[in-house]
């Protein structure tokens, strides 16, 4: 009984560790001219803070989640921006900034490394119509990726080869 007591304890704890963090685990798929695209992302929430520039500072490196950064996979290969990706899994980084965004894009890893990036983009934000609450990557029918959380978005595309 102490087992069963101190088990739904410990279950109890990691269930108010994980809403605290305010994120969630999310995934966005689609596919474009035959390529399948997935993005694996942890999924912030705002809980009524204002992010850009204070929690997440402008011109400094963020991975966009608390522990990871989002994996990007596709399944065959690529371009995005002017580079050739082979299929495979990658990591998405970024530099916030308050008119454009620097995305770059890394072999599968949780840590960034310069020396890694594949490809660099700068990306125009756009304001959203409404607040975002909860950080989202989307990808539509055209093979944008799209991110938008709290009152801004932006995209780049992704050319199936």
């Amino acid at each position: 009984m102490k087992y069963f007591i101190l088990l739904i304890f410990l279950a109890s704890f990691t269930q108010i560790e994980a809403q605290t963090n305010g994120a969630s685990y999310k995934m966005s798929s689609n596919t474009v001219d035959e390529m399948d695209i997935v993005i694996k992302y942890e999924r912030l929430k705002l809980n009524g803070r204002d992010v850009w520039g204070t929690e997440i500072p402008y011109n400094m490196v963020w991975k966009p989640g608390i522990t990871k950064p989002p994996v990007l996979t596709i399944d065959r290969a690529a371009e995005i921006g002017q580079t050739k990706l082979t299929a495979g899994s990658y990591s998405i980084f970024t530099i916030p900034g308050n008119r454009y965004w620097t995305v770059m894009i890394t072999p599968e890893s949780e840590v960034y490394d310069q020396e890694k990036v594949l490809t660099t983009l700068q990306v125009p934000v756009k304001s959203t119509p409404g607040k975002v609450e909860q950080m989202q990557f989307s990808i539509n029918n055209y093979g944008y990726v799209i991110f938008a959380w709290d009152n801004i978005h932006w995209s780049f595309e992704i050319d199936p080869l």
